[in-house]
């Protein structure tokens, strides 16, 4: 799927268990317009979902 790989990698420094960062894709989220990351993933959202990645990364981070 076009650009999972590259949401886990901008995920990968905040979530220190798989299981977050899946449930993060399959969490609802208002930014999307409440879809769930995988599914915008899967409508070729790719830019939207990264930007949102990058955002809850940085929120776990600090």
């Amino acid at each position: 799927m076009d650009g999972l790989a590259d949401v886990l990698v901008v995920l990968a420094p905040a979530v220190s268990n798989p299981l977050t960062a899946a449930s993060w894709l399959a969490s609802p989220h208002r930014q999307l317009a409440g879809a769930r990351p995988i599914e915008a993933l899967r409508r070729g959202a790719v830019a939207a979902v990264l930007r949102l990645a990058k955002h809850a990364a940085a929120d776990l981070t600090h």
